[in-house]
């Protein structure tokens, strides 16, 4: 019987100006997905972006 691979999720690259890391394992690049899935679940969308940017412009404005 010949056993599949299950699909691996893509790496984590990690960078910052003084070093970079690169995370393979499942569990790494698990928890990477997890809160970019939060992340993006609790942004605004396209429009109240662009509302609350103009906004907070107006708001600046003298």
């Amino acid at each position: 019987m010949r056993r599949c691979r299950q699909p691996t999720a893509p790496p984590v690259w990690l960078e910052n100006p003084d070093n970079s890391v690169y995370l393979e394992s499942q569990s790494d690049v698990q928890n990477y997905t997890d809160t970019f899935d939060q992340l993006r679940a609790s942004a605004l969308s396209p429009a109240e972006t662009r509302t609350r940017l103009i906004r907070t412009a107006e708001e600046l404005e003298p």
